[in-house]
C-alpha cells in the first residue's frame, strides 16, 4: 500500500534506494528500512487496510525522518486530509 500525494511528492526528489519502507516480509517495495512506530503496524494494515490511517502514519513516519521537505510534504498531507485551510 502506498500513498499516492506522499510517495509522488517524495519518490521525485529521491532515487529508489533512498525510499523509506517498513520493513515488512509480505512487502514488495524496496528501499532504506524506517521502524515503525508500533512493530505490529504493517502487519495491522494488510490484515485490515485503511488507507486514511495510513495516509496518517506516513505524515507522521515523514516528521520523524525530520526533513525540512519531508516535514512540509506531512504537513500539507495531513492538512488537505483534514480540509484545514492556511489562510
Amino acid at each position: 500500500m502506498t500513498v499516492p500525494m506522499i510517495s509522488q511528492s517524495c519518490i521525485s526528489g529521491f532515487k529508489n534506494e533512498e525510499t523509506y519502507v517498513w520493513p515488512y516480509i509480505n512487502g514488495d517495495i524496496k528501499g532504506l528500512a524506517l521502524t515503525p512506530i508500533y512493530k505490529t503496524l504493517p502487519n495491522a494494515l494488510d490484515r485490515i487496510p485503511d488507507e486514511n490511517f495510513y495516509v496518517i502514519i506516513s505524515a507522521l513516519d515523514l516528521i520523524r525522518l525530520g526533513g525540512k521537505r519531508e516535514n512540509k510534504i506531512a504537513k500539507e498531507t495531513l492538512e488537505n486530509m483534514y480540509g484545514i485551510n492556511k489562510n
